[in-house]
């Protein structure tokens, strides 16, 4: 179906951050044939050691998933002209695959098929299992204010051709946040996506969110019928 390289450990002067970079579309070439998809996925995991193996943490796993999200999504693409293969969709559209499957990371069966203790064998305790599930539910509110916040202070930049970006969002986060800023910060200036692509879309992750809700809720309904 496709190839994927997976680069997981940070080493010096490597790209910073996780993301999956395309290198060669699924579509139809000119003699008729289907080229396969080609891509890379780049992360920055906590490394092994001479005494342990890589021992991931829960958010690392869920980072793995989301990217190897963006991966399924290239690599299964079956577009005819290279210009609508793999990521290349409305932006609104495109975390969705990759954040429908961070879900797994959250669910008791799958949680027990991909981890165990490095040592004894043991699976994930379900005490522990619940806690997770638990965590993701805390702080949702402020999670959600924040994409609010970065989501229209994109949209306010890009409907101006020039802002003081700092105190643009400062305001922002007072008006959405009903609190200060961190005082002497300008998070702005290391918001790698607002000229990463995304442009005036970043609300995507946030819609992406919406949608898979929303797809669940009605499959909900529909089971319930």
């Amino acid at each position: 179906m496709g190839y994927f390289f997976l680069d997981l450990y940070p080493r010096d002067g490597k790209f910073g951050h996780a993301a999956i970079f395309p290198l060669q579309p699924s579509c139809v070439r000119s003699d008729g044939e289907r080229q396969v998809a080609v891509c890379a996925m780049m992360c920055n995991f906590t490394k092994p050691t001479k005494d342990k193996p890589a021992l991931l943490d829960h958010s690392e796993v869920e980072t793995y998933f989301h990217e190897f999200g963006h991966v399924m999504h290239h690599i299964c693409s079956r577009a005819t002209f290279a210009m609508f293969a793999g990521t290349r969709v409305e932006r609104d559209f495109l975390e969705a695959p990759s954040q429908m499957l961070e879900n797994w990371v959250w669910e008791k069966e799958p949680l027990a098929l991909m981890s165990a203790h490095y040592e004894t064998g043991k699976t994930l305790p379900d005490e522990i299992v619940e806690k997770l599930a638990k965590s993701r539910k805390a702080n949702a509110g402020g999670f959600n204010l924040r994409q609010i916040i970065l989501s229209t202070f994109d949209q306010s930049i890009h409907r101006t051709g020039k802002a003081d970006t700092k105190s643009l969002f400062a305001q922002t986060y007072r008006d959405i946040m009903d609190i200060e800023p961190i005082p002497n910060t300008n998070m702005p200036a290391n918001f790698g996506h607002l000229a990463g692509g995304y442009d005036a879309q970043y609300y995507g992750y946030l819609w992406s969110e919406f949608s898979q809700w929303t797809c669940m809720t009605a499959d909900s309904k529909r089971k319930e019928y």
